[in-house]
């Protein structure tokens, strides 16, 4: 068996490091109203709207980046205690149905699972090789590890078989 995918999820804190500039951010437009001055001046939009939506843009940001890390942690755990699925089998309905080439659509099915991914998912899950990408096919054998959503397959290592 050949390995052609293995995905990596990192669960460092080192993840998190980006909401330190945005907190410092905000404290100091919060902290020293002249800053937030300045820019109500350069802008002309009152300082309190422009705060406003300052911070509510931070706060976004930060919870989004906490949000990405839980989900890794809990991809993370359901690796480590084996709570992903697997299936073999050779790939059968493959096919493109992604509207552009630079954003395709892939779907196919393995020993009854389907599977469907798109070139411009986020995360560490297989999102294909681009378009050069030959080798997942009709008719190719394969084992599969991924973890299930509930609506979606999300595939975390092929075996070529």
């Amino acid at each position: 068996m050949n390995q052609y995918f293995k995905a990596t999820i990192d669960t460092s804190v080192d993840q998190l490091l980006g909401i330190v500039p945005i907190a410092v951010i905000v404290f100091c437009v919060l902290k020293y109203p002249v800053l937030s001055e300045i820019a109500a001046e350069v802008t002309k939009v009152k300082r309190l709207v422009l705060v406003r939506f300052f911070v509510g843009t931070m706060v976004i940001v930060m919870l989004s980046t906490l949000w990405s890390y839980v989900e890794h942690l809990q991809w993370q755990h359901r690796i480590e205690n084996n709570l992903f699925l697997q299936t073999k089998g050779c790939i059968t309905d493959y096919q493109v149905v992604g509207p552009k080439p630079e954003t395709r659509l892939v779907a196919f099915r393995v020993n009854g699972v389907d599977f469907q991914f798109s070139s411009i998912d986020s995360g560490p899950f297989f999102k294909g090789g681009g378009e050069q990408d030959n080798v997942i096919s009709n008719g190719l054998c394969v084992a599969i590890d991924y973890l299930s959503d509930g609506s979606r397959h999300r595939i975390l290592k092929i075996l070529l078989l």
